[in-house]
């Protein structure tokens, strides 16, 4: 995954995507 792209976690998609990666979302 490209670390350019500006990634959206507030997207309930991107979320979600993250999510199933296994990966998390820490809301600065």
């Amino acid at each position: 995954i490209p670390l350019s792209i500006d990634h959206k976690p507030n997207r309930s998609d991107e979320r979600r995507r993250i999510e199933d990666a296994g990966g998390f979302i820490i809301w600065a």
